[in-house]
């Protein structure tokens, strides 16, 4: 059985759960609940997340029918497919009073949405997720409304990571990675040559079978294209 579980997506400097959610192949997503009174307890939901993006007709509908209560600075609806529910003793989580809710955040989009009603586009919402949710710290696509507004207002994105280790955004990373690619395969075949040739490694079994190969392949007859059976 599967349940379907949603939390609102606040937007903040991050961007990894959306920029996870959308990666082809993942999706993945793990929920986490502490008990940080009464008796110790971990409670985990594992499941298949969706991204609903403010504005968009999936994220307006679920809004509508679920009744959330949205404010500035809400960026997207998670929709969670729970597939798995486990527990564990959480014995090590400690104790925790609530005191109460942080108003920061909402304060500080609350004055940029005032800001931007008022008539200053520097301060609307989308050059923002174009600066910093446009795409992940490990250089993956991350807003979508957040990439348009970057073309569109030719916004640069904030660099999340410094160095030379620090991963690129979007089509160099991929280029990059491509290459690194194609100099591991080019290795690997250079290796493997020399592991069939060399004198060194004649006795081993691995170098036998490559060199009988090598010989079947080579003592081929040829045959022209106008050879009979050859099309």
């Amino acid at each position: 059985m599967i349940l379907t579980s949603t939390f609102n997506y606040r937007t903040g400097s991050g961007n990894e759960t959306i920029s996870h959610l959308i990666e082809p192949g993942n999706g993945r997503i793990t929920i986490l609940f502490n008990a940080f009174e009464g008796a110790p307890r971990i409670l985990r939901l594992w499941g298949k997340g969706r991204v609903l993006e403010y504005g968009s007709p999936g994220f307006n509908e679920i809004v509508e029918r679920e009744n959330i209560k949205t404010m500035p600075g809400t960026r997207s609806v998670i929709v969670v497919d729970v597939h798995q529910v486990g527990t564990s003793c959480g014995y090590q989580v400690p104790f925790f009073n609530f005191v109460d809710y942080r108003r920061v955040l909402e304060q500080f989009f609350q004055k940029k949405s005032d800001k931007h009603e008022r008539g200053d586009e520097k301060e609307s919402m989308d050059r923002y997720w174009a600066s910093k949710n446009a795409w992940s710290m490990d250089g993956l696509p991350g807003m979508r409304r957040g990439l348009e507004a970057g073309k569109r207002f030719s916004v640069e994105p904030m660099k999340k990571m410094v160095g030379k280790l620090a991963p690129k955004n979007g089509g160099q990373a991929m280029a990059e990675l491509q290459v690194a690619y194609l100099v591991i395969a080019l290795l690997m075949a250079i290796i493997a040559i020399l592991a069939a040739t060399h004198p060194a490694f004649e006795y081993f079994p691995a170098q036998r079978r490559m060199q009988g190969l090598l010989s079947q392949v080579t003592s081929m007859p040829s045959r022209s294209v106008s050879d009979p059976g050859v099309l």
